[in-house]
């Protein structure tokens, strides 16, 4: 899994860079979503035909099946959600916890060989033993030494051939039957085994469409251990592999880890199952950007599979709030089950045993899954690219005629020292450092990320300090200087914004550098506006992207997830993405010579706007303290 050093460094550069700016993708996936019973149904109508492709579709054996084919009496294909719950219950309630090498453990793994056998199935045992999890060295991102552990427990395995097909590689199923101690683990991960017991069922009544192989991993909260030793025997034979894990809960069915082995024509390929069940499915673009980017980071099943050269992903609901805040917590329990969840994700996996739609063998275009009204269509990477070099090319475009329009402008005679955009950089540094120490001084003491809990209002106080304090500054600064230019202030704001895009495009990121290439290209309007109104909606059109990185859905995600950098100021974060579009405000008001009120109403209005900042964040306390916090993370709420 590991790289040369010097791509590894660039790997971690880009990511400590523009982390942030991933959270672009998010601004139609990652807002909250309405409890179960309250929100919207996520399937379509029975017999919809999917929409006309733009790209390619995979090699078809036959026809697809129908929908028929799926409508059992669980109204999930055969899959049964009542059978699927009660399996639940009895692992998550009956034997409870079950952390590896643990009684409950080779209790759980009895009940599932048990149901197995039961079905007249063969099981295979497979000893664990002793696996090495890799190191992983991501500076401030991520650090993990190289360890090593031995468990007891077995993996437990099931095969389903259908004839004429043994040859055909085929798609392996898995799903963990170990919980971490003190939680009973029902979307962690006992509804996962319950779907693949109740398939089981299923095949070996129906045989599927294509080779099919259900595991059973242990010790997944350990490092992954018996999906490390699942890809040492198995890797070879296996075509595709899916690791199903905190499937159930209420939210949208999300595909995770999809590396640069899913390639396309996988897309197409999961695009078409998805369509066929009857299932919306979401791909979101910034999970799928670190699967390629950092692949060391796939902390499900699928992991050891995708490391070794074999497709692979992972299958779960991102929850309503995109944060699963019962996770590694006693409160996973069966309150928790979501029954339309578990029916999506049973039609979906059935669905990818019975389509006749043949796995994809070849392909190395990374594709875009679209999420549009009536399901997912795979845009062709070509196509996106080639919308991306325009806007670079608008962009370079708008900054040779502000250079132009900037050196035949004449010069207004100065007296004295004159502060230009070395300056107003030096004054724009300066107002998030003092913000972000104001901030961190109001926040108190409580843990490392007393933020966390509430993003958003301490994003809004930020702000309004950071402008009070910011004009201060600047009129502080009239009494050494005239402040001058105006082209000057807003091709940085262009410049900055493409060169990220293009450093991202570089790096194969496709999927969000129009993040930045579209304000790139749209601040380029800013300065070519001749009347200010229409220069102003060029800039709010430029800023609209900001949604994704500032949003407090979005943090609070990278936060669970283990993805925001160590001791990165929330300040310095906010700061680092508005910095262009302030430059651009810089610009209108150097342009069109806006009125600035006067020295003292500007003073009081600053100290306004940082009393308004000190009641907003003053007015919020931690729910969680430093111990509580960094034993469960942002899970420390669930004991509110």
């Amino acid at each position: 899994m590991s790289r040369p050093g010097a791509t590894r460094k660039l790997r971690i550069l880009l990511v400590l860079s523009l982390l942030g700016i991933f959270a672009g993708s998010s601004l139609a996936e990652a807002q909250p979503r309405q409890r179960a019973g309250k929100q919207k149904k996520r399937r379509k109508k029975p017999g919809k035909k999917p929409g006309k492709k733009t790209a390619p579709e995979p090699p078809a054996s036959e026809d697809p099946v129908s929908d028929d084919r799926l409508s059992g009496s669980g109204g999930s294909g055969e899959i049964e959600v009542e059978r699927v719950l009660t399996h639940t219950a009895k692992l998550a309630v009956a034997i409870g916890p079950r952390p590896a090498n643990s009684s409950a453990a080779k209790e759980a793994s009895q009940y599932i060989e048990a149901e197995l056998v039961a079905m007249g199935l063969e099981v295979e045992n497979q000893d664990v033993g002793t696996q090495v999890v890799p190191a992983i060295d991501l500076g401030a991102l991520y650090q993990s030494p190289e360890r090593s552990f031995t468990s007891s427990d077995r993996n437990l395995v099931v095969r389903f051939t259908p004839k004429g097909r043994a040859k055909d590689k085929p798609i392996l199923m898995m799903a963990h039957y170990d919980s971490v101690p003190g939680s009973p683990g029902v979307v962690d991960n006992a509804i996962a085994v319950g779907l693949l017991l109740e398939l089981a069922r299923v095949l070996q009544r129906t045989p599927p469409s294509r080779p099919t192989i259900l595991a059973w991993p242990a010790a997944e909260e350990n490092g992954l251990i018996g999906a490390r030793a699942l890809a040492k025997k198995y890797s070879d034979e296996v075509g595709f592999a899916v690791s199903l894990d905190l499937v159930g809960s209420a939210g949208a069915l999300t595909l995770s880890g999809l590396s640069s082995l899913i390639h396309q024509h996988w897309l197409l390929w999961l695009a078409e199952v998805s369509q066929q069940a009857n299932v919306d499915v979401e791909a979101p673009w910034t999970y799928r950007a670190i699967s390629r980017l950092l692949p060391e980071l796939e902390r499900s099943d699928h992991g050891p599979f995708a490391a070794v050269g074999v497709p692979a992903m992972h299958l779960y609901h991102r929850s309503d709030e995109a944060i699963y805040l019962p996770y590694h917590t006693r409160y996973d329990t069966m309150e928790q089950a979501d029954r339309a969840s578990i029916e999506d994700a049973a039609r979906v996996i059935a669905m990818m045993c019975y389509t006749r739609f043949a796995m994809p063998t070849s392909g190395e275009s990374p594709g875009l899954w679209l999420p549009l009204p009536g399901g997912a269509k795979i845009v062709s990477s070509m196509a996106i690219q080639i919308v991306l070099v325009v806007f670079l090319l608008v962009a370079l475009v708008s900054m040779i005629n502000l250079s132009r329009a900037s050196k035949g402008a004449p010069r207004t005679k100065v007296e004295g020292r004159r502060l230009g955009l070395g300056s107003a950089i030096l004054a724009y540094i300066l107002t998030w450092v003092v913000t972000g120490l104001t901030i961190k001084l109001l926040l108190g003491g409580g843990h490392e990320l007393p933020w966390a809990h509430a993003p958003g209002r301490v994003i809004v106080a930020s702000i309004l300090m950071a402008s009070g304090i910011g004009y201060m500054i600047a009129t502080q600064a009239r009494r050494f200087g005239t402040w001058v230019g105006d082209a000057r202030y807003l091709m940085p704001a262009i410049a900055y914004t493409s060169f990220v895009g293009f450093f991202m495009l570089a790096f194969g990121l496709f999927e969000l550098a129009w993040i930045v290439l579209l304000p790139s290209a749209t601040l380029g309007a800013v300065g070519g506006s001749k009347k200010l109104f229409g220069a102003l909606v060029a800039l709010v059109l430029a800023m609209l992207p900001l949604l994704g990185p500032l949003s407090p859905a979005f943090l609070r995600e990278m936060i669970f997830n283990h993805v925001w950098v160590n001791g990165l100021p929330l300040a310095a974060y906010v700061g680092l993405f508005l910095m262009p579009y302030v430059l651009a405000m810089a610009f209108l008001v150097r342009r069109y010579s806006l009125a600035t009120p006067s020295g003292r109403v500007a003073m009081g209005a600053c100290a306004a706007l940082v009393v308004i900042a000190a009641i907003l964040v003053g007015s919020y306390t931690s729910p969680c303290s430093d111990e509580e916090y960094r034993l469960k993370g942002l899970s420390c709420e669930m004991e509110r």
